[in-house]
């Protein structure tokens, strides 16, 4: 094999003054540390070429391996190539990374190597594995042989690659899984961490996994998180929260110590209008995990409880400063308490549409609108179906000016989750927002009001708004005003929370 062919695709890859690093789907900058994050196909283009260094890559291979059959338009893979420069630093006239070679594709002409799996990412020495052009076999058997190679690994140490959270599978129940079971939950490991909204393929492969094992703790978590997707970033019916409560009550029997199926519960009863039990539930287990600490404070948000969350924020940040570049969570409280720079510090560059959505949406009440339209811009035409990447859209038209497309695209969105019985009273209140700033007051009340009844009660987020200034003396709004502040006030009055163990 050449030193290409081994190069594995879940291991972190050094490329000139940068590595890759395929599991978080970011660059780290040599010497200063700087964090890139990436859309995972717009890596997964730039780890393509690094199996191929030296080489010119054309745009149909690039679309084949990448894109994987399924339709998109050639322009995906410029802007793939102009997204890589823009990370990498390079420039297209005096390339140091990226060269194109005109009518044929593009070559990587950085040096390449793999970094060693004994010590950390970035900061060990790299084995050297390619610096001058070579001739090596087409990428798809290297691919094919490195996924195998990959699969392999995963079912001798029981690992999961990694997804928007960390998974790991128990170890009482390691020994039972048959090396099937295992092919199939990294190939729906792969499969999320690849994108938005890939998730039935990846619940097929679990279901099927968890057939040949029905012990298999990390299944049954990841399979609660990908029905879960379905419903948060696939725009599907809401009845899949049941099915993922389901999955996440079946791992806590089989581990009752799972944060990750913990996590899942307190998610989806945030979002399905229960935060009172959502952050009993998380405060009971903070101490146990970042994450879980974290979703308390994404329960106090839709409650109205800000500084509760700002502090939770924060305590995570103390606890792991890399979380929510790692887990893809957004910490809003910040923006409803007039902080988006913090925000800004504390969240990712891009990666997801709702990533993209909501550093725009910092960038544009931060009143830099270009910038703001930059960050929106490639979500939707990446991930069209994604609700997220349909709010960026809609946010780029009311910053661009087109408020009646704005209008068009919110509206649809708001009908399509209403006939789906979508229940994220948050990004309700969002779509009630963006419609308030398009200058459609009806359709923002009674979204304001689907997401007051969906359990987002957070008197603040409402009354602070810019957007919703305009509807202040409205009669209706008045009401949902003095409606959610009365269940706040019941929030607020509940019990204080203890620290959990070892925090004060």
């Amino acid at each position: 094999m050449t030193p290409q062919e081994i190069l594995n695709p879940l291991r972190p890859v050094r490329i000139g003054e940068f590595v890759a690093e395929p599991g978080l789907n970011r660059l780290v900058a040599d010497g200063s540390g700087r964090v890139v994050a990436l859309e995972p196909k717009v890596l997964e283009v730039l780890l393509l070429l690094a199996r191929r260094p030296g080489e010119t890559v054309g745009q149909d291979e690039l679309l084949a391996c990448v894109w994987e059959g399924k339709f998109v338009v050639d322009a995906v893979v410029t802007r793939a190539i102009s997204e890589l420069r823009r990370a990498l630093g390079d420039d297209s006239k005096a390339p140091r990374y990226i060269q194109t070679v005109a009518r044929r594709g593009y070559r990587l002409i950085a040096p390449v190597a793999e970094v060693p799996e004994s010590t950390g990412t970035h900061r060990e020495e790299p084995v050297a594995l390619a610096a001058a052009p070579t001739e090596v076999s087409r990428f798809g058997a290297r691919r094919r042989r490195a996924i195998l190679l990959a699969v392999l690994l995963v079912a001798l140490a029981s690992a999961a690659l990694v997804r928007w959270t960390t998974l790991r599978p128990a170890a009482s129940h390691a020994a039972s899984v048959p090396p099937e079971a295992f092919r199939l939950y990294a190939q729906a490991q792969k499969a999320l961490a690849g994108g938005s909204c890939v998730a039935r393929q990846a619940v097929a492969d679990l279901e099927r996994a968890i057939e040949l094992a029905p012990s298999f703790t990390a299944a049954w978590e990841q399979l609660g998180w990908a029905k879960y997707n379905l419903v948060s970033s696939c725009g599907e019916s809401g009845s899949a929260y049941s099915e993922a409560i389901r999955a996440a009550k079946r791992a806590l029997e089989l581990d009752p110590a799972s944060t990750q199926a913990l996590a899942l519960e307190v998610a989806v009863l945030t979002e399905t209008g229960r935060a009172e039990e959502a952050l009993a539930l998380a405060d009971a287990h903070a101490g146990d995990s970042p994450q879980l600490t974290f979703l308390a404070g994404y329960a106090a948000t839709y409650a109205g409880d800000l500084e509760g969350a700002r502090e939770r924020i924060e305590e995570v940040a103390r606890r792991d400063a890399t979380f929510f570049a790692r887990e893809g969570w957004t910490p809003n409280a910040l923006l409803y308490l007039g902080d988006p720079g913090r925000f800004l510090a504390l969240v990712p560059e891009s990666a997801t549409p709702l990533l993209r959505f909501y550093r725009g949406y910092a960038l544009w009440r931060s009143d830099r609108p270009g910038d703001a339209v930059r960050e929106l811009g490639p979500a939707f035409r990446e991930q069209p179906s994604d609700p997220f990447a349909r709010l960026a859209e809609a946010l780029v038209a009311e910053i661009e000016g087109r408020d009646v497309e704005a209008r068009l695209l919110l509206g649809q969105l708001a009908l399509q989750r209403t006939r789906l019985a979508a229940s994220d009273g948050e990004l309700t209140f969002r779509i009630a927002e963006l419609l308030a700033a398009a200058g459609d007051r009806a359709a923002a009340l009674g979204e304001a009001e689907r997401a007051l009844a969906q359990g987002f009660f957070c008197a603040r987020c409402f009354s602070a708004a810019p957007a919703f200034a305009a509807l202040a003396d409205d009669v209706r709004f008045r009401a949902l005003l003095a409606d959610a502040r009365e269940r706040e006030r019941a929030f607020l009055a509940r019990p204080a929370r203890t620290a959990p163990p070892g925090h004060s």
